[in-house]
């Protein structure tokens, strides 16, 4: 987005809890590329293997993570050589954590997912969504140096990947979070990349609203939050608000600072940091 640069502030709250809470609880927990599946199960000869897969996929959209499981397992079962059989093992996997009780089942749920998108990226080295699957599944059982190598694989098949160039700005905000020189630039420019391939990428306006808070910069980091939580609609999560909430806060709009706040309270996220920075922006958002 195009804006008249603001005034900086002299300090944001600390945002790091709240970027890990997203990557490490959830709100990214889903693979993010089912609609290249068809391609991928048109790949194997194998009949059975297929079926299964169907029905593996079929289950996930029903939200029976569990029976997706078993039929994807069959898939694999029926022809081990197959990418696609092994790619719905990982979704399947990887949905069953997204919604996990607690945090060993979902680490566990996680680690199968990842075991299984590995074995189908040796079979299939040129399909683009297994290594974004991958990489997400490795991102989210808190592998960073993995994650950015699947993701980095995965611009190399296709570049301009809206959904995979968001989730590498997400690991250089992580970076950012470590104090790794450079990385919120790096972030910015994948941002930006993938706003340039679909202009209607919510997260990716979010992305750049913690960019922006990084650097100070309260007005445009209000504009891309804004942008982010309306393109969003009713799937706005309170990670996305935790952003608004910061810039407005930043803007001295303690109204709307205060009600955005509020709102992320009543989620009931299951992180006490986050909470905690939550808390304490209320407090002092005047």
């Amino acid at each position: 987005m195009h804006h008249t640069k603001t005034a900086s502030v002299d300090k944001f709250p600390r945002w790091t809890a709240a970027v890990c809470a997203c990557v490490l609880c959830g709100c990214a927990a889903a693979p993010a590329t089912p609609s290249l599946q068809a391609t991928i199960l048109a790949s194997t000869p194998n009949a059975t293997a297929v079926k299964r897969a169907e029905a593996a996929a079929t289950a996930i959209g029903a939200q029976d993570y569990a029976r997706a499981i078993t039929q994807a397992q069959a898939a694999v079962d029926a022809d081990p050589n197959a990418s696609m059989a092994w790619y719905q093992l990982g979704n399947a996997h990887s949905y069953a954590a997204s919604v996990a009780a607690d945090v060993q089942q979902r680490d566990s749920y996680y680690t199968e997912a990842i075991r299984a998108y590995e074995r189908a990226a040796e079979l299939n080295t040129t399909d683009g969504a297994i290594l974004h699957n991958l990489g997400t599944a490795y991102l989210q059982n808190g592998r960073l140096t993995d994650a950015q190598k699947a993701f980095e694989r995965a611009l190399t098949i296709d570049p301009a990947d809206p959904k995979t160039l968001y989730m590498l700005g997400t690991i250089y905000l992580l970076e950012t979070a470590q104090n790794t020189p450079q990385a919120n630039q790096r972030a910015r420019e994948k941002f930006e990349q993938a706003l340039q391939s679909d202009p209607g990428l919510a997260v990716a306006y979010i992305g750049l609203a913690q960019v922006y808070i990084n650097e100070g910069d309260a007005g445009h980091a209000l504009d891309n939050a804004r942008r982010g939580v309306e393109l969003s609609g009713n799937q706005v999560d309170p990670f996305s608000y935790w952003q608004l909430a910061q810039a407005q806060c930043a803007m001295k709009d303690a109204k709307g600072g205060a009600e955005t706040l509020q709102r992320i309270l009543a989620a009931n996220v299951p992180n006490d940091a986050f909470n905690q920075q939550v808390r304490s922006l209320l407090n002092t958002c005047k």
